[in-house]
């Protein structure tokens, strides 16, 4: 009769969400990482504008970048965590940018003067449950000096060195060919 069929139905849409679902994930979060490298690549480029007007300098905090460069607090927050975006005025945005609130990334060039960084000196990397996705690969986005980014599966050894104070950190082989 017709309650068999419509068993039949539901169970065929079932089945069909439950197929299509995993992908549309990956997708979403192949979508992310991509916007996240994007929010890398930004706070890199305006990094360097800053280095530009202080005499190669990088600024001692991100929340600087709000205040001195066209920048917005949401390119802070990765699409991927679930953090959100500082809210506020630019001075309390900046605020709790530099007390390490509202924030995705790790920056790593407080400070240091960029003309005086070695090549492949990373600026900033996702905090590590950025990604944290399944199935798993452990990978991270990294922002180099350069502004180049990349998304490196894998990736905790490369923070393992970063925490341990090696900057530039050894790649995994190809990590800097084509983005």
């Amino acid at each position: 009769g017709c309650v068999p069929l419509f068993l039949a139905a539901a169970a065929v849409l079932v089945l069909a969400v439950v197929i299509v679902m995993p992908g549309r994930c990956r997708a979403t979060e192949t979508a992310n990482r991509i916007k996240c490298s994007n929010n890398l690549r930004q706070i890199a480029l305006a990094l360097i504008m800053y280095a530009d007007a202080n005499g190669g300098q990088l600024p001692p905090d991100l929340g600087t970048l709000l205040r001195t460069q066209e920048i917005t607090a949401d390119v802070f927050v990765c699409p991927s965590s679930d953090g959100e975006r500082a809210m506020g005025t630019v001075d309390e945005q900046a605020a709790s940018l530099a007390a390490g609130k509202h924030l995705s990334y790790v920056y790593l060039g407080a400070g240091q003067n960029l003309q005086r960084l070695p090549e492949g000196f990373v600026l900033a990397h996702d905090a590590p449950a950025n990604h944290d996705t399944k199935p798993r690969d452990g990978g991270a986005n990294f922002v180099f000096k350069d502004a180049t980014a990349k998304y490196i599966p894998h990736a905790q050894p490369v923070i393992d060195q970063l925490l341990a104070g090696q900057n530039p950190p050894t790649l995994p082989a190809g990590t800097l060919g084509n983005n």
